[in-house]
């Protein structure tokens, strides 16, 4: 996952919580303002599809719903963004 993060930081992109290669002002301001859990960082893999190989014939769908500290979180200070990836979320069954 270090890699996921360092890009996204290196695309202005850094992602909320992320101690090492987040914004230290944002996150200072969710926790103060939001009351973001400081050991939180809001980078969730939900789903993980696989395509069939020699060892996995079937291949690997994984799907994981998002935490409800996330969902919480989106819905009382993102409600705009929850609703707009709402239709994605719920087709790819983590919402």
């Amino acid at each position: 996952w270090h890699q996921v993060r360092r890009h996204l930081n290196g695309l202005s992109h850094p992602i909320l919580g992320d101690t090492t290669h987040g914004s230290s002002k944002t996150n200072r301001e969710w926790r103060e303002r939001y009351g973001m859990p400081f050991e939180r960082t809001f980078l969730h893999l939900a789903r993980l599809d696989l395509p069939s190989t020699a060892f996995t014939p079937e291949g690997i769908d994984v799907a994981c719903p998002l935490p409800v500290d996330m969902v919480k979180l989106m819905t009382e200070n993102l409600p705009g963004m929850l609703e707009e990836a709402r239709p994605i979320l719920e087709e790819e069954g983590v919402l």
